[in-house]
């Protein structure tokens, strides 16, 4: 069992380099396929207590991934604002 887990944060390329350079774990994604495919590993892994997704890529997120996350303690799917001109 892992004890301690980290925050995970799934960014477009605009924004992934400010968070890495605030040494947060941050993965790229920039279509549904990619997001989609970061939630499944994560959740897989049980390393992240919370994965951070942007809010303009909230509908992106398959059926699949969030009945996954709704039958676990962990991780949290939580959704953060980002401004119109990043959008995807």
């Amino acid at each position: 069992m892992i004890s301690e887990r980290t925050l995970l944060i799934l960014a477009p390329p605009a924004l992934v380099v400010g968070f890495k350079l605030g040494g947060a774990r941050a993965e790229t994604v920039t279509d549904a396929q990619s997001l989609n495919k970061a939630i499944e590993a994560a959740v897989e892994t049980g390393e992240s207590g919370i994965i951070a997704v942007p809010e303009n890529m909230r509908k992106m997120v398959s059926e699949k991934n969030i009945s996954a996350v709704r039958k676990t303690v962990f991780p949290v799917l939580a959704f953060y604002p980002t401004l119109s001109e990043w959008d995807v």
